[in-house]
This record gives C-alpha cells, structure tokens and sequence, in this order.
C-alpha cells in the first residue's frame, strides 16, 4: 500500500508541475464563462467514475 500511495504522490507532483499553469488558464476561462451566463460542458473518458 505504503508503495502505491507513494507512485500516485510522485505522479500528482508531476502533474502540478508540468501542468499548473495550463490548469490555472482553463480555470480562469471557466470562471469568466460562468460569470457571463454562458454554459460548460465537460466530457471524460468515464473509465474512472470520477465527477467532472
């Protein structure tokens, strides 16, 4: 377990790192989307179940 846990830490670290400023972008842009009352629509592979 203790091996996992570490992989995944590695592997968000990694993804914070190389893609922060991308995300920060996309969420600035969602932002002003929202607040003018236009509409998101968000799409997944949906292999994991997560919610978008």
């Amino acid at each position: 377990m203790d091996k996992y846990y570490a992989k995944v830490t590695e592997i968000l670290a990694t993804v914070q790192n190389t893609q922060k400023a991308a995300m920060s972008e996309v969420s600035e842009r969602c932002t002003k989307a929202l607040l003018s009352d236009r509409k998101l629509f968000f799409f997944g592979s949906g292999h994991s179940h997560m919610l978008a």
